[in-house]
């Protein structure tokens, strides 16, 4: 099942992310340098990021730094047409779209992809 570009870049973006917020947090950055981690490569996560918004329409990267402010996980996996962001039910439109268009959750306005 092919993965609308878009999609694919802001899940890779949510994954940046989630590893410089590791990286800035002062017990994480020890227990992951505790377990033999090396995370002196936060420039170049940052150099990544920075590359992926380059790629990202406007509206779709407003959508992201909105979600960014109220959830952690902006992008969200939809499963039996049930979001797992808030477990809420999707319309069944969804599951026939698939990974095609770039969807959202009618209740919590997460991005969404299919599994």
């Amino acid at each position: 099942m092919p993965i609308v570009p878009a999609l694919e870049t802001v899940i890779i973006l949510q994954d940046l992310d989630l590893m410089i917020a590791e990286v800035n947090d002062a017990q994480s950055s020890k227990t992951i340098a505790d377990m033999g981690f090396n995370i002196d490569n936060l420039d170049k996560l940052e150099s990544a990021r920075k590359e992926l918004l380059e790629k990202l329409d406007d509206s779709i990267l407003r959508l992201y730094n909105r979600l960014s402010r109220r959830y952690s996980h902006r992008v969200v996996p939809v499963q039996n047409n049930i979001c797992l962001g808030c477990f809420m039910t999707q319309p069944t439109r969804f599951t026939d779209t698939g990974n095609t268009q770039l969807r959202t959750c009618q209740s919590c306005n997460r991005i969404l992809y299919k599994i």
